[in-house]
């Protein structure tokens, strides 16, 4: 095939009908744009967790409670210790236990901080994140010692480097002092695991005595450690040795939780991949504030971005169809010439090819223009940045683009190039297809196309309506929540009933 020949030839057909170019170019910009898009969010679903290196190895301990068969991913503390102590299969264990209502100084002000978490050093082993500034040296001993990561020690340090700096923090009124122990590289915006601030398990066992409810005296520190029945606030993470029978592993989880149940605490432990965690957490029913994925919402929008592809290449097919008889007669000349059927089609591949990467550059200026509002609506953060995500996408949408070409080119060429030689040198009507019917089929194919998206539009924000406005059964009007923070919640209590406006609290 001669490349230089099928451009020059192509190049030539597009400036000689610009107004069906720019339409054709148009609908594939809009179509590919919308699928650059899709892809990204598709992409970033898929690849929660993916960063990690060791993602195939690590497990989180689920307990089953029993008596309303609901799954947990809070486990007793102990959990871990005796893994790591007494099961060959098991290399690293690490805790995490969430705080959101951490409150951090910066001058005379407090700033709320929620993504905050308790654990210790083999944590950054087991998720290989890269400590920047500083050290892990005496963080699992040391109790007044923290770690920011990377964007948050921006925030508050700028370009300083602020290991040995203190910083203070406050919960339910009590402000404590902390020395920055080092700096670690942030999260993955896909990362089920995220944390802006990460503090030692005492840290993390003080503020769960502080805001435990006890109808008796609140069990200590040592007894949390140390308890299977009361240790049910943290999240225990395994890195298995490579090679485990994983199976078989879980089964030896099992009799040991069964091993140390009680009559009020029976525990059925099972192990949960981190890789499983983002899709199949939906029935857990605390999941540590982590992201969950929605498979059916992400097989819907990568059906629509096909679907409106599909448009732009039904709309260039019948732009090309309608342009049947003016190519017609230029490729009967040249077949005319000695050039072969098969010459002719791939001059035709070529040129609809080439209108697609015509349009995948203003396709990605579109998609990059348009992800800040995606993001805004879908409450993420999407962007086009250079990534192994990125160049995968990349090369799906290569894929994309070639395959839109070869496909619209090639319908078109194979109903071009089998018109009547002599037919059309004598002047003849030749149609695409009988009494157009191929064109018209396309045509209702758009149209059923744009009805069923509109439907599905409309359809969706019937159903957002309806959970916006159904009765739930209590009077909205009147009620007003107001966050506390630090406040001394008998005291409000006791001064805002003496407001006549206000009946009741709670």
């Amino acid at each position: 095939m001669n490349i230089k020949n099928n451009f020059l030839i192509s190049v030539r057909h597009l400036k000689a009908d610009k107004t069906n170019t720019i339409i054709s170019i148009s609908g594939l910009i809009l179509g590919l744009g919308i699928v650059v898009v899709v892809l990204i969010f598709v992409l970033n679903e898929f690849g929660y967790n993916s960063s990690y290196q060791n993602r195939k190895q690590i497990y989180r301990v689920l307990n089953n409670n029993r008596d309303d068969n609901n799954n947990w991913a809070n486990t007793p503390f102990i959990v871990g210790e005796t893994l790591v102590g007494q099961f060959a299969e098991v290399e690293q264990i690490a805790h995490q236990y969430n705080i959101s209502n951490v409150e951090i100084k910066k001058d005379n002000d407090f700033i709320s901080e929620r993504e905050m978490l308790c654990t210790e050093s083999s944590f950054f082993n087991i998720f290989d994140v890269a400590i920047l500034q500083g050290s892990l040296r005496d963080f699992d001993r040391a109790e007044r010692k923290i770690l920011l990561s990377k964007k948050l020690s921006e925030k508050y340090f700028h370009l300083e480097n602020p290991v040995g700096k203190i910083l203070t923090l406050r919960y339910l009124g009590n402000e404590y002092p902390m020395e920055i122990a080092a700096v670690y590289e942030d999260f993955p915006q896909n990362s089920t695991i995220k944390a802006s601030i990460i503090a030692g398990t005492d840290f993390g066992f003080k503020h769960l005595v502080s805001n435990m409810v006890s109808t008796g005296e609140k069990p200590g520190m040592q007894k949390l450690r140390e308890s299977w029945e009361g240790g049910l606030f943290f999240t225990n993470y395994l890195l298995l040795k490579k090679g485990t029978s994983v199976g078989d592993f879980e089964r030896k989880l099992q009799r040991l939780g069964v091993e140390h149940s009680t009559d009020n605490n029976k525990l059925s432990l099972s192990l949960q991949p981190l890789t499983e965690i983002y899709f199949g957490s939906g029935k857990i029913v605390d999941n540590n504030r982590g992201d969950q994925g929605n498979l059916p919402m992400i097989y819907i929008l990568t059906i629509v971005g096909l679907l409106i592809l599909l448009i732009a290449c039904i709309n260039y097919l019948n732009l090309a169809a309608a342009q049947a008889m003016t190519q017609s007669k230029g490729f009967t000349v040249r077949k005319v010439c000695g050039a072969s059927r098969k010459s002719l089609i791939m001059q035709m591949i070529f040129e609809s090819s080439l209108i697609s990467f015509i349009a995948l550059p203003f396709a990605l200026f579109l998609a990059h223009f348009s992800l800040p509002f995606i993001s805004e609506l879908l409450g993420k953060s999407y962007s086009l940045t250079l990534s192994n995500r990125f160049f995968l996408g990349f090369v799906i949408l290569l894929l994309i683009t070639v395959s839109t070409g070869a496909i619209s080119g090639g319908l078109v060429s194979l109903k071009i190039t089998s018109f009547s030689v002599v037919e059309i040198l004598k002047g003849q009507d030749v149609t695409f297809g009988n009494k157009h019917s191929m064109r018209k089929a396309m045509v209702i194919l758009q149209i059923v196309i744009f009805i069923t998206l509109v439907a599905t539009m409309i359809l969706v924000q019937k159903q957002v309506h309806y959970a916006f406005t159904k009765d739930i059964g209590i009077g909205k009007e009147g009620l007003v929540r107001i966050t506390l923070g630090d406040h001394n919640y008998k005291l409000f209590k006791q001064e805002i009933r003496k407001n006549p406006n206000i009946l009741t609290t709670s």
